[in-house]
């Protein structure tokens, strides 16, 4: 499940950057005015950051179900380690 959800998070990582990538190079050769200021490219930038954060939260859940996954199988071996054989 974990990495599953790391999938997701960094496909939507992956599409919203490229998403950028491809505004920001159309804004380049665009000969309007109104895409060469400085507000446009704030706008841009924040919109971005913002739809990624719902993405990067997601990978930290992901890492965390993951270090959760782990640390059962290690306290299973611990269990059977330390209980006393029958």
């Amino acid at each position: 499940m974990a990495g599953f959800l790391k999938f997701v998070a960094g496909a939507c990582l992956v599409v919203t950057w490229l998403g950028f990538g491809l505004i920001a190079f159309g804004a380049i050769m665009s000969t309007d005015p109104s895409t060469q200021s400085g507000g446009f490219w704030i706008y841009a930038v924040l919109t971005c950051i913002g739809v990624s954060l719902p993405a990067a939260i997601l990978f930290a859940f992901a890492a965390v179900v993951e270090d959760v996954a782990e640390m059962k199988g290690h306290l299973a071996a611990m269990r059977r380690y330390y209980e006393p054989q029958r």
